[in-house]
């Protein structure tokens, strides 16, 4: 959910006139820079591979953002405005109560081997992936959908469970599938189908090549809808993998690489002081946090979790870390996801050492031998926190909050632990705390995955949070289509679980990315760092892949 949404009542309204619209308003970089030239290679430098190109069982972010902006289409899309424009749907209705929803698709939009994208092709997406043999990472999309029925040839008609808040939100966030090359595919063999690694899609961009652990290419489509911009100006796009940081910016620098993102923070700075490359940042719906286990008896009082909260000097750690490139955390809630359901009155929780010592000593902590460390009951208050490895960013933070919270009393102790056995322990529970960062998928704002009692068997309430007012808040704001209604539902729900702190809201990241001065037009914001790489463009005298 963005600065400009509308609620259902209004996007009603909005579907019976996007017929007549199609595409947002030309990318702000484009006027200042000169007159957009067809032609060219752009090289986009990124540090690890994908898993695959397929909706159904693709875990990767790069191909995520392949996906959604370059190779395949969506309903619907945010439009630099970030209200709900047209795609594949050139249009759509909600119905009056709010029960359904309507959508007719472009009659002019066909997969890349020629094939038009029809009707059949969106329920074949949403049905395979409501199969328990696919194991669609994020079935979570289709929660609020009773069922779907095609129309016609190009009319798909969606009927809710009930009517809910934001109920366009799901249709932005999946890419429809070819049903004519995997209808015929197993359910069970989705995950090891050729189409995964050589996919054939209906995007602006066409699959070129895939050299594993290499490089990625991508190729204009030259029959793009022109009411949905056409043709992209780049001939080519090639996405290099290095692994090694240090190499990207190496290459970065030396002009054979044109874009790197995820720069380190310290290295900001010096990128935008360079004059063939320029520095771009923005809120990318990103947050750090520590996660407390509350089925722990060290952190089972809210007390001692707030206490926690206000030993560590979040300021300081954007300042020293991020060198300013963020901000304090402050809720599950982002200005980048849902605005309109910020509490404007609700801060930070302060740095407050003191506080943090005098609400230890409520809950019993006391340093009863002189050690230093608060004991209770004979247990001293020592615990681990684990993060992953590889990231220099968390593994800084990680003794940062170390010392802070030294300074009260407590023993913590940094584990850092590899990629993949971090993710297994924090999915089944076995930390006592552990460093890590949330980004949202979509701009829907549904925290019950995260605060929900009933999601504490599941993957992501993580913290094993349970209070019966939250799953309250949270059922009823789901339920409100009426954002003014639905407001101070919201605004309580921040209220309670920044107070209770299951989770400490470290800070809110800002993307920084790397590009070279040649490479116009680019448009990089919340909704994604390839959003507006149809419209990039590079001078003929500058071209040099």
């Amino acid at each position: 959910m963005g600065a400009r949404f509308r609620g259902w009542l209004a996007m009603a309204a909005l579907g019976v006139a996007s017929a007549c619209g199609g595409q947002a308003g030309p990318p702000r970089e484009q006027a200042a820079a000169g007159e957009p030239q067809i032609g060219g290679t752009l090289v986009f430098g990124v540090n690890s591979d994908v898993d695959s190109f397929n909706e159904f069982v693709k875990t990767s972010q790069l191909a995520d953002q392949i996906d959604d902006f370059m190779l395949f289409m969506s309903l619907v899309r945010y439009d630099d405005e970030l209200s709900y424009a047209p795609y594949l749907a050139r249009s759509w209705e909600l119905a009056p109560d709010g029960s359904s929803v309507t959508f007719h698709l472009r009659a002019d939009v066909r997969w890349h081997d020629g094939v038009p994208v029809r009707a059949a092709d969106v329920l074949f997406t949403y049905r395979t992936a409501l199969l328990d043999a696919v194991a669609y990472p994020q079935r979570a999309y289709f929660r609020t959908v009773r069922g779907a029925e095609a129309l016609d040839s190009l009319t798909v008609r969606f009927d809710f469970v009930a009517p809910h808040a934001e109920p366009l939100d799901p249709f932005t966030q999946w890419s429809v599938m070819p049903e004519h090359l995997l209808g015929g595919v197993a359910p069970a063999q989705l995950a090891s189908t050729p189409f995964n690694r050589a996919p054939m899609g209906c995007g602006p961009f066409k699959f070129e090549s895939w050299k594993p652990s290499q490089s990625i290419s991508f190729v204009a489509n030259p029959d793009f809808p022109a009411e949905l911009g056409g043709r992209p100006y780049l001939d080519r796009v090639v996405f290099r993998i290095l692994p090694e940081e240090t190499t990207l910016l190496t290459e970065l620098r030396a002009g054979t690489v044109d874009v790197m993102r995820g720069l380190p923070p310290q290295e900001g700075a010096a990128i935008d002081a360079d004059p063939n490359l320029r520095l771009v940042t923005y809120a990318d719906r990103s947050f750090g946090y520590v996660a407390w286990n509350i089925r722990d008896p060290l952190f089972s009082d809210p007390r001692v979790r707030q206490a926690l909260s206000l030993a560590i000097d979040r300021e300081q750690l954007v300042k020293a870390l991020l060198y300013g490139y963020g901000t304090t955390g402050v809720s599950y809630v982002l200005p980048e996801v849902a605005p309109w359901a910020m509490d404007p009155d609700l801060g930070p929780l302060p740095y407050a050492p003191d506080s943090a010592r005098a609400l230890l000593a409520g809950a019993g902590w006391k340093d009863t031998d002189g050690d230093g460390v608060l004991d209770r009951d004979g247990r001293p208050f020592r615990f681990t926190l684990q993060t992953n490895k590889g990231d220099d960013l968390r593994a800084d933070a990680a003794v940062v909050i170390q010392s802070d919270l030294k300074k009260v009393g407590v023993d913590l102790e940094p584990q850092l632990v590899e990629w993949a056995v971090f993710l297994n322990r924090i999915n089944h529970k076995q930390f006592q705390a552990y460093l890590s960062s949330w980004v949202y998928d979509s701009f829907q704002l549904d925290p019950s995955d995260v605060f929900h009692s009933r999601a504490i068997d599941a993957k992501y309430n993580r913290a094993s949070y349970a209070n019966p007012a939250v799953d309250s808040l949270i059922d009823a704001a789901l339920a409100t289509p009426d954002r003014v209604v639905a407001k101070p539902l919201w605004f309580r729900f921040q209220r309670i679980v920044r107070d209770e702190a299951p989770y400490t809201f470290l800070f809110n990241d800002r993307e920084r990315v790397g590009l070279n001065e040649r490479v116009k037009g680019t448009v990089l914001d919340a909704r994604g760092y390839l959003v507006s790489v149809a419209r990039w463009w590079i001078p003929e005298a500058e071209r040099r892949f």
